[in-house]
């Protein structure tokens, strides 16, 4: 349920509790974080209502990964930032990051509606900034992206995406898209990036990012942004790189062991 709805049909306000601290490690890598979980709720949050009753916040889950670049599939694929999600029914896709999407008759304009307040895991906001980031940024990118991916082409031709203001965005794709809705509900690419962390190693935003990636050890700036940026989470092994998803790396032995802890922003 929206906040909002779950409130009108229960005829109650729902008030937010968390675990009741905040590691110092989150604090080290991402700064200083609120104490009020209400400073760091989106304003329109999503309301899961448990199948029996509300859990207890603490523990461990410790579990075994094939190899680090597996990203703990094993038994954390379900910590994915999809923007949309398949219901208990596995049937009806309904929203979870963006809080509402329509779909035009012929399946080629697609709207979508984010959470306003969301933030990333550092605090900074979460809008529509991000998604054109990733877009026009990263997969329109001749340097990071030769080739457009086939799932954003429809009709032989890239989609396109488009800012209406901070929360909303259309995508229109040349041809019907059907595939596309399921394959956002499902799929573990995040179409956004945190423009405001990963600017600075863009070469359209920092003209001497090459020679600042050369000093690094890397070919080129575009090797660089990459060990900072990944479609796949887990294949990226630096600390502090703003997340959406609910557990962020704390500490790691690559290949030994990774330390995840809970994004006090989900």
């Amino acid at each position: 349920y929206e906040l909002e709805e779950f409130e009108s049909l229960t005829g109650t306000e729902l008030t937010f509790t968390d675990r009741g601290f905040i590691d110092a490690r989150l604090i080290e890598i991402f700064g200083e974080i609120p104490d009020d979980v209400n400073e760091r709720l989106p304003e329109e949050p999503l309301v899961v209502v448990p199948y029996n009753e509300i859990g207890t916040y603490g523990g461990e889950l410790q579990a075994l990964s094939l190899g680090p670049e597996s990203g703990n599939s094993e038994f954390m694929s379900w910590r994915h930032n999809n923007f949309l999600r398949y219901a208990e029914d596995l049937v009806t896709i309904v929203p979870n990051i963006v809080k509402d999407y329509s779909v035009n008759d012929d399946t080629t304009e697609f709207a979508f509606t984010l959470r306003k307040g969301h933030k990333w895991s550092d605090g900074e906001p979460f809008t529509v900034d991000d998604v054109m980031f990733w877009w026009e940024d990263i997969i329109l990118n001749e340097e990071l992206t030769p080739t457009v991916p086939s799932y954003w082409i429809f009709g032989g031709e890239p989609m396109t995406v488009e800012k209406v203001d901070d929360v909303n965005f259309v995508i229109k794709t040349a041809a019907p898209a059907p595939g596309l809705i399921p394959w956002l509900a499902s799929t573990w690419i995040t179409p956004a990036a945190p423009r405001h962390y990963l600017e600075s190693k863009h070469i359209e935003y920092n003209p001497d990012i090459n020679d600042e990636a050369v000093a690094e050890g890397f070919a080129s700036w575009v090797e660089y942004f990459f060990s900072w940026y990944g479609e796949w989470n887990d294949s990226v092994h630096r600390y502090g790189v703003p997340r959406l998803e609910a557990w962020v790396l704390v500490d790691e032995d690559d290949p030994g062991y990774q330390v995840m802890m809970a994004n006090p922003y989900y």
